[in-house]
């Protein structure tokens, strides 16, 4: 039975559901109800946002079409004020999910990555488990589990969700919340620009660091998405 390991979960944990890393509860949104929030854009409005392989997409390359493919389609979201992106279209459509329904691919608290790795490769044998493909597959058990939406860290800092049920979405919109303005000190740790540092120096805008694979600087105010502390 595909919801064993999440009642497993509730079981040995009674006295609470599963719940999101802190670090990730305060990239999200919530709608003062008990959901969180996530964005879809389409070109035109629509009833329900349908998973999709993502063939002939204008931001989906071929590998991610071919995992997306994989579990018979996933419908991707925003997670974050400002991420649009150019070619999905300009109509927003707002998803809430109740916050003990997402899931936080990156930590897999659950252990889905064994089972959807065995279910791949039954499907696919001797072919790689790449990343795309862990995403695709630990979505789709994860979503078996009673979980409607996965989150997973994207580019500079950001998470993106997905899922390959199809949603309604609400009749009117909320809006993200604006993103918390950094405040950094020397010493901070943080990342930038995908590599870990530290930082040695702050003169106005700009932050000097020395990173595991390479040091620089970088404006802050500028490039606000290039940097993060890390918790």
């Amino acid at each position: 039975m595909r919801l064993k390991k999440f009642i497993d979960f509730i079981k040995e944990n009674e006295s609470s559901s599963y719940s999101l890393p802190e670090k990730v509860k305060s990239r999200l949104t919530e709608d003062g109800k008990g959901n969180y929030v996530f964005h879809h854009y389409s070109r035109q409005k629509r009833d329900f946002i349908k998973p999709t392989s993502g063939v002939g997409s204008f931001i989906v390359n071929r590998q991610e079409a071919s995992a997306l493919s994989s579990v018979g389609g996933l419908a991707q979201y925003y997670t974050m004020e400002g991420q649009v992106e150019g070619g999905v279209g300009s109509v927003p459509h707002t998803i809430l999910v109740p916050k003990d329904e997402v899931y936080y691919f990156n930590q897999d608290a659950l252990y889905f990555y064994d089972e959807a790795k065995e279910r791949f490769e039954k499907g696919r044998p001797g072919q790689a488990f790449s990343p795309n493909y862990q995403v695709a597959w630990i979505s789709k058990v994860a979503n078996e589990n009673g979980f409607k939406m996965i989150v997973c860290e994207w580019r500079d800092g950001e998470l993106r969700g997905q899922t390959t049920i199809p949603l309604i979405p609400e009749k009117e919109n909320i809006e993200m919340k604006p993103r918390k303005k950094e405040e950094y000190m020397i010493g901070d740790k943080v990342n930038i620009f995908g590599d870990d540092a530290v930082i040695t120096k702050i003169e106005g805008d700009i932050i000097e660091y020395k990173g595991e694979r390479s040091s620089g600087s970088i404006n802050f105010v500028r490039n606000p998405r290039s940097i993060r502390k890390i918790e």
